[in-house]
């Protein structure tokens, strides 16, 4: 992902993002840079199968069914010792970087109705995210009982705006039942060649649904697009 020589050149960053109205997000808010990049990085995607559970089937690999969540995890170290150099215009103590870590993926933000969304960039990858899971350990301590250096577990679960998610559900196999929310800008032509890679099937969707007119659709309702037989 990111080789030896451009890891001295780039620093994973997490920015927080703004939504707007239709849940697009937009990298333009604070950012948290690290000190030290991280040793190991996963991304995992997931693909989730519908069994057929009929009596006296025999077992069988089910068909795609749907995506699951994207998630991204990784370790950081944050040190306060003077050992490592600080990035730009970060707080220098442990516990500072922590609470700018923490206003940007953990506090709560009323406009988007539970922690920030944010985007994670380090070399080529880039992701859109919200915060699943944080955990700090201090490992090293002043006198005084401040922390010196921590070690940091975060894992994050993929963002997509409700017109991504609708898109995404578009692209399901032709050959299975499709439930999809319509979205500012669909037509029916349009959500039946993302579904079936064809355009002309609208007429068939339009009475499966008993629509009167397949050229009124109202964003809001839901569309059954049955399967292709």
């Amino acid at each position: 992902m990111v080789n030896a020589s451009s890891a001295q050149k780039s620093r994973l960053t997490i920015t927080a993002c703004s939504v707007n109205r239709l849940g697009v997000a937009t990298a333009d808010g604070p950012k948290f840079q690290v000190m030290l990049n991280p040793a190991e990085f996963s991304n995992d995607l997931t693909v989730i199968s519908g069994k057929d559970d009929a009596i006296g089937k025999p077992g069988q690999s089910g068909k795609f069914a749907k995506y699951g969540p994207e998630t991204v995890s990784f370790a950081l170290v944050l040190d306060s010792t003077g050992v490592v150099p600080y990035v730009g215009s970060q707080p220098a103590p442990v516990a500072g970087q922590i609470k700018l870590l923490r206003s940007i993926v953990y506090e709560y933000d009323g406009a988007q109705g539970g922690p920030r969304v944010v985007k994670i960039q380090w070399g080529t990858f880039a992701a859109t995210c919200r915060l699943k899971s944080m955990s700090v350990q201090y490992t090293l301590f002043k006198p005084s009982g401040a922390p010196l250096r921590a070690k940091l577990q975060l894992s994050f679960e993929g963002y997509a705006a409700p017109v991504e998610q609708s898109a995404r559900a578009a692209q399901r196999a032709p050959d299975q039942v499709n439930i999809i929310e319509v979205r500012a800008g669909d037509t029916l032509p349009l959500l039946c060649e993302r579904v079936y890679q064809e355009s002309s099937y609208y007429l068939q969707v339009a009475r499966a649904n008993n629509l009167t007119s397949f050229r009124n659709i109202q964003p809001g309702s839901v569309l059954r697009f049955p399967a292709r037989r």
